[in-house]
């Protein structure tokens, strides 16, 4: 059975490769000369491979993210706003003499029954990013209103909110469980090697 499954594949691929073979050599040309002839089959020939075959990868249309805007109240920040939300912080007083490490900045989502009421063609409710940042070993967690331009909340080392774990955490994190004997016993009880055992640190959420 396996057999039989491998020869028709092997079918199906040789007749595919010989119908864009003979697909490129019936292509009309224009010049009767046999160096053009050639040149033109061969153009053909590539063309058929890499533009209308099933080989064929197209190449996506450039989008202009500066020019995108919100087109529903959950939509994510766009990249004007985002480029606002770091003017807005630039000339915070807080911020004025050196800028923060930026470790999470997202949309800070309207009211619920603020967005069942609205319908399409109707006023925003206020579009406000929330930021968590690093400064000076400090965890800074603000919510940037972008209708006011201002800085609306602003809370230092709070008892949640805290920034991602870096790399150097997760690292550090996943050697932890290979320092515990219980946990090496345990492992070893299940005929499975450390060396083949990897650790990662639960993601937040």
């Amino acid at each position: 059975m396996e057999k039989t499954s491998s020869l028709v594949h092997f079918c199906f691929i040789s007749c595919l490769v010989f119908f864009i073979f003979a697909a490129s050599w019936y292509h009309p040309s224009n010049s009767s000369s046999p160096d053009n002839t050639l040149q033109t089959t061969w153009r053909t020939f590539k063309n058929r491979i890499f533009s209308n075959s099933v080989l064929e990868t197209r190449v996506q249309e450039s989008i202009d993210h500066a020019a995108e805007t919100p087109q529903h109240p959950l939509d994510p920040l766009t990249a004007p706003e985002i480029n606002s939300v770091r003017t807005i912080l630039s000339s915070y007083e807080p911020f004025a003499s050196t800028f923060p490490i930026i470790h999470s900045l997202t949309l800070d989502e309207p009211d619920k029954l603020e967005v069942l009421r609205w319908r399409k063609g109707d006023r925003f409710p206020p579009r406000k990013a929330f930021v968590l940042a690093m400064l000076n070993g400090e965890s800074h967690v603000l919510t940037v209103d972008l209708d006011s331009s201002r800085v609306t909340s602003h809370t230092i080392n709070p008892r949640s909110g805290y920034p991602m774990l870096s790399v150097e955490d997760i690292l550090a994190a996943s050697k932890v469980s290979f320092s515990n004997t219980e946990f090496n016993k345990s492992i070893a009880a299940r005929g499975i090697s450390l060396s083949e055992l990897i650790c990662l640190t639960p993601f937040a959420g």
